[in-house]
């Protein structure tokens, strides 16, 4: 069975022990083996020459890589050792996440030897200087297959640069809304089969579902069976930028990463919300709560809804998503009130008492 551990976790300044206590608690809360934390390359003085591809004064790039750069390395060194020398009851372990960039391999290698990190988390967020996870940024003269070629190629490079121990998020293009016409299988075949040569772990990034509306907990199944074919290592992460999304999704994140499980399944009933904001997903075994997803249709904008039959749309999707990934069965919704919206779902009507309804989708 694989350790309970969230492989990505970001601590937001101060370094200090008061900071880090929340995540402490959490982590014992949620029971996990290890806490993991780790912080941006982006955060440190000392790896801005890694960035010069991207410096500009007029570019989106430039103007977001500007605003960095505001502490060194060193800080957060004496810090970790603060934390090493003290007893939290539960083992701490620190690492760093690295922009990767394909002619900088000797300026990353560089910093990276100033400190022996539990673990180095390598990613892949600008391609040729493109950054395509920055809010605001322009696809309109993209070529968009060419662009993941490239991600995907960047991944490869980074595996087989032997300067990470893990790969961040490897199919987190897609958080761009905007997906190729090309089959990604080759790409995904060649990505998991350098990984488990050079024995370097995939991030499964829950971060890409519940911070960018990505309809996966992370991965393509595509990639994850592949991943499993080659016996490639897969590592929960929850990509958390404050305490309180340390481990979201743990436990089907677990499942999915782990070697031993051969099909790619949590559940097979799901309950919804009446305001259908989020979605409780159950255990067939022993009918045991085990994951609690929040929706966020992608044509909410702030407070203001589209056309309902947009936001059907993107029900449906999500619907679908749940059926691929936990082998849902059944959809339950439980409302105290009868409503158009679960019909237009195709949703049937099975029982109602004291003004409960309950209505049912089944795959």
């Amino acid at each position: 069975m694989m350790e309970r551990i969230d492989h990505h976790v970001h601590f937001e300044l101060p370094y200090t022990l008061d900071n880090l206590l929340p995540y402490i608690e959490r982590a014992k809360a949620l029971q996990l083996d290890e806490l993991h934390i780790l912080d941006h390359s982006h955060r440190f003085v000392e790896f801005k020459s890694v960035y010069e591809e991207i410096m500009s004064d007029t570019t989106l790039e430039g103007k977001w890589i500007a605003r960095k750069f505001k502490s060194s390395i060193y800080d957060y060194i004496e810090f970790i050792k603060l934390v090493k020398n003290q007893d939290f009851g539960i083992p701490i372990k620190f690492g760093i996440e690295v922009c990767y960039f394909e002619n900088k391999e000797q300026e990353i290698k560089h910093v990276l030897e100033l400190y022996p990190f539990d673990f180095v988390i390598g990613s892949v967020h600008f391609i040729d200087g493109f950054g395509y996870d920055l809010d605001n940024q322009d696809y309109s003269n993209v070529n968009i297959d060419e662009l993941y070629k490239r991600y995907f190629e960047l991944e490869i490079a980074a595996i087989k640069s032997e300067l990470f121990s893990i790969i961040g998020h490897p199919d987190a293009l897609k958080l761009s809304g905007i997906n190729p016409t090309i089959d990604l299988y080759d790409y995904y075949d060649a990505l998991v089969n350098e990984a488990s040569i050079y024995n370097v772990s995939l991030d499964m990034n829950s971060g890409l579902y519940y911070r960018y509306g990505v309809n996966h907990l992370g991965m393509d199944t595509q990639l994850i069976k592949l991943a499993k074919l080659y016996d490639a290592s897969l590592v929960p992460s929850s990509d958390a930028h404050k305490y309180s999304d340390l481990g979201n999704h743990m436990d089907c994140m677990l499942r999915m990463c782990d070697k031993q499980t051969t099909s790619i399944e949590c559940s097979d009933n799901v309950y919804i919300t009446d305001d259908f904001n989020s979605f409780e997903v159950y255990s067939k075994n022993n009918g045991k709560l085990v994951d609690t997803i929040s929706f966020k249709p992608h044509t909410q904008k702030g407070s203001v809804m589209l056309e309902l039959h947009d936001i059907l749309s993107d029900i449906k999707e999500f619907f679908a998503y749940m059926h691929e990934y936990y082998h849902v069965e059944h959809v339950v919704a439980i409302s105290n009130e009868e409503k158009s919206i679960y019909e237009a779902l195709g949703m049937e009507k099975i029982y109602s008492k004291e003004s409960i309804n309950y209505y049912n989708y089944t795959f």
